[in-house]
């Protein structure tokens, strides 16, 4: 029923939502003055954000961050300060459109190589790099990446990147396994990699590109590559341009 001013009266339900919204907008501005509290008063607000994450927040805030951010993911919800501060300010948002997009690339190259990449399956291709939407990650990658600095939260995400992905030859360096050399799975697949990158960036993702195209790469990618195995992704990249399956 509507009051003679013509609005609907208060109830409690509607009370007790507009105090739940006034809580949250509290916490949003405590955790914002976390943030503005700089560790360094020369740093600037990126640096500041991913220190402060890295060397400040609790674990149960980073556990937070890490379901808001999924939340986000799955379904595009921003409603918790703590990704509010990530995705908005921080501008985490376009690494995660940057990764969903190679991750998509990821899976059209598998799919035109497929008859030269036996050692790799869909599964494999649709879970590449499913690390970088972590919270361990994200940071990282959008500090380098999206503000364009190099800091330590880019070289924490690197290493952690490198040694949670066999498909990229540093994780044999890390990892310290046998003798450096890749899986059959693990190099198929970091070719795959390496095709997909030079078909979003370099060929602008053109749907007419030939084989011959997508793995003429540049030699310098192929020196993270122990002696062997560069050469055995020079032989494949090979096979695929002259199209011998």
């Amino acid at each position: 029923m509507l009051s003679v001013m013509g609005k609907t009266p208060s109830t409690p339900k509607a009370g007790a939502a507009a105090a739940g919204a006034a809580a949250e907008e509290d916490r949003w501005s405590r955790l914002q003055r976390t943030v503005h509290e700089r560790l360094d008063p020369s740093a600037d607000y990126v640096d500041t954000v991913a220190r402060v994450v890295d060397h400040v927040w609790t674990e149960e805030q980073r556990r937070e961050a890490t379901a808001a951010l999924k939340r986000y993911r799955d379904e595009g919800d921003t409603s918790s300060p703590l990704c509010r501060i990530l995705i908005n300010d921080y501008n985490m948002q376009e690494h995660y459109g940057t990764t969903k997009s190679h991750r998509e690339f990821i899976v059209k190259s598998y799919r035109r190589l497929e008859p030269y990449v036996d050692a790799v399956d869909l599964a494999t291709a649709e879970a590449h790099d499913l690390s970088k939407y972590s919270l361990a990650e994200a940071v990282g990658y959008t500090q380098r990446w999206v503000h364009k600095q190099d800091g330590d939260s880019w070289q924490q995400a690197l290493g952690h990147h490198y040694s949670a992905h066999p498909h990229h030859p540093q994780w044999f360096t890390i990892a310290r396994t046998g003798d450096g050399r890749m899986t059959r799975a693990a190099l198929q697949e970091s070719l795959v990699d390496m095709v997909a990158c030079r078909w979003e960036r370099e060929l602008k993702g053109r749907e007419d590109a030939a084989d011959s195209e997508l793995v003429d790469i540049a030699p310098g990618f192929l020196e993270r590559y122990e002696r062997e195995d560069r050469e055995l992704v020079r032989r494949l990249m090979e096979d695929i341009a002259a199209g011998r399956k």
